[in-house]
This record gives C-alpha cells, structure tokens and sequence, in this order.
C-alpha cells in the first residue's frame, strides 16, 4: 500500500518515541513545492521559487497546502508538471512517483551520483544568480534544493565552478570569494556529496566542515518580516516573495533586511508577535515576553 498524502487521524496515530537527534542538526519541517509556477529552462528568464523545490519552515505545522518531505508518493495523473521535474528521482510505482524523504535525513548535492542514506538525501543544490529586478525574492545568494536534474533559469548549481565577476557581478558582491577564487574570477559554493552548516560555530562562511556528512558553512537565516503564510493551498509558493518564518541557507555574510540570522537569538514578543504565533518558544525564551530563534550555528538542517 503507497503511503498517502492524508493525514492520519490523531486516534489512529501510533506512539513513537523518536531518539534526540545529533548535536549537529536541527531538525524542522521542510515542505515540497508541488505545485505553483513551473520552472523554465529555455535561458533568459529571471530566477523564481517554482515548483519542484524543497523550503524549510521554522513552525511547527505545514503552510502554503505543501506536504512535509517524508517520502509519499503520488499518483502522476493530475501532478504531470511536477513529475515531469521529479520523474523516479525519488521512488515510482506502477502510476505514482515519489516526493523526497527528509525525516532526518539532511540534503546533499547531486541527485545523479549519489544514493539516499539513513541520514542524507541527494537533490540539486542551486544558488540564486539573477532574480527579478526590484523583486522581493528569491535573494542573490541564497540557496535551495531541487528535485529536478536540469538547471532553472537565474539559478546556478552549488557545485564549485569557477565563475567571471564581470559577468556576476550582482553574485559577486554577495558572496565574493568566501568560497575560492581571485582576481578575476571567484567559486561557487561546492556541494557535490556534501550539506550546509550553519557559520558562526567553529567556522565562517565558505569554511569546510569535516562531518560526517562533509559540508561547507554558509550564513542561515530566517524571515522575520515578510507576510504571515496561510495554511491551505495547492502545494505552491510565492515566485518572488520570501514569507515570515522561512528558513534559508545564504552564501552571504551580510544578514539581507528582513531577515536574521538563525543563531538562537531571543526576541520579544511586543515587537514579533506574528512571528511568535508562528514559533511559539519551540526555541527557547519564556514564551511571555520573550522567544527564540532556531539556531543552526554548526549544525545542518534535516527535515521532521
């Protein structure tokens, strides 16, 4: 029987006692973006958020419609757009494919050379290179998993090229050569075969991490301003606009506006009470005056 999309009911779900997970990760929803816009690849468009896509969420609860990555599978009739991005990357079975499985698992690059263990997952790891102009999102520099093995327009793949700054120049500025390079050109963030670590704990951005799994670090951050998402939807998400209480690995140093960095900051209340009702102390803080932030300092992400 093909695991379902459903919910179980809350008197049919079993107890499980699941382990206290690593020290080096932090475990929150990561939501698949099953529908919204299609990602273009004929060259020349800007970058968006599309479907096919992976956004972590720092609540407790999905939002946007969008199921938590745990591996369901559905059926290809009446999802042919995402499954003509997905194909078997992630399991099929007879008319239905798969969704990525994130429990515990955090994701390394390389969907086509690598294999699904018991703590990693192997999707396309892209970097923004040319959003929208005058467009809230998505942000220069900031990174998301894909489930697809082609490249979106605007975006590149965090697999360590070597980039012209002449012709990145916006990249450039963002993330200058944190990652190698010099003089004329600089390097991509590489992450074949291995995941983001959050900076700030035992290294700064663009250092390598030993693991295992092997990482680099880069800055995560987490919207504390935009718009408060709605529950509901058909799985997709905004194109060019990032929402309160996403969480986003950025190959920047500079924390961008609206946004800060995931370091287990406590807030107050009076002055982020959306964000609160969102995160309630799942953090950390009193929960009356004050809350915390998720801090993913020396840590990767892994899904619920």
């Amino acid at each position: 029987m093909k695991p379902s999309l459903d919910p179980i009911p809350s008197e049919a779900k079993p107890a499980v006692e699941r382990p206290a997970p690593p020290p080096t990760t932090l475990a929150m929803p990561n939501l698949v973006a099953i529908g919204g816009s299609f990602s273009a690849r004929e060259g020349g468009t800007p970058a968006c958020l599309t479907m096919g896509m992976v956004h972590a969420f720092a609540g407790a609860v999905p939002v946007f419609g969008a199921p938590m990555a745990e591996g369901q599978y559905l059926p290809v009739n009446g999802n042919e757009a995402l499954y003509s991005i997905f194909f078997a990357n992630f399991g099929a079975e007879g008319d239905s494919f798969g969704i990525p499985a994130l429990r515990g698992r955090a994701i390394v690059g390389g969907i086509q050379a690598n294999q699904p263990t018991q703590t990693t997952m192997p999707m396309t790891w892209l970097i923004a290179a040319a959003p929208p102009p005058g467009a809230d999102g998505p942000l220069i520099g900031s990174l998301v998993p894909f489930g697809g093995i082609f490249v979106p327009d605007g975006w590149l793949v965090c697999d360590g090229s070597p980039m012209s700054v002449t012709q990145n120049v916006p990249l450039y500025e963002v993330i200058g050569n944190a990652f190698g390079g010099h003089d004329a050109y600089f390097v991509l963030p590489d992450l074949n075969a291995q995941t983001p670590y959050g900076a700030g704990a035992g290294g700064a951005v663009g250092s390598p991490v030993a693991g295992p799994p092997a990482g680099v670090c880069v800055s995560y951050l987490i919207n504390v301003t935009g718009p408060v998402p709605p529950s509901g939807g058909n799985g997709g998400f905004p194109t060019n606009q990032y929402w309160l209480g996403q969480v986003v690995a950025y190959a920047g140093s500079t924390v961008p506006p609206g946004w800060a960095l995931a370091d287990g900051s406590l807030l107050n209340i009076a002055d982020y009470p959306d964000l609160f009702d969102l995160l309630g102390h799942l953090y950390g803080g009193n929960g009356t005056t004050n809350f915390g932030l998720p801090d993913l300092r020396g840590k990767m992400l892994v899904g619920v």
